[in-house]
């Protein structure tokens, strides 16, 4: 899968969000990223969690 592919679908809520750690670098969760990797066509973005 292309850079630009992994963008768009993290956009669109389909795949891990990025953690930026600088402007020019990226990680992503380990553990996300692996629960994508087994059901990707069903896999939902962690719910947040209220601060308050």
């Amino acid at each position: 899968m292309c850079r630009e592919s992994w963008r768009k679908l993290g956009l669109a809520g389909k795949a891990p969000q990025p953690i930026r750690f600088s402007p020019n670098h990226s990680v992503y969760s380990n553990a996300e990223v692996h629960r994508w990797i087994a059901d990707p066509l069903n896999y939902q973005p962690p719910v947040a969690k209220d601060a308050a």
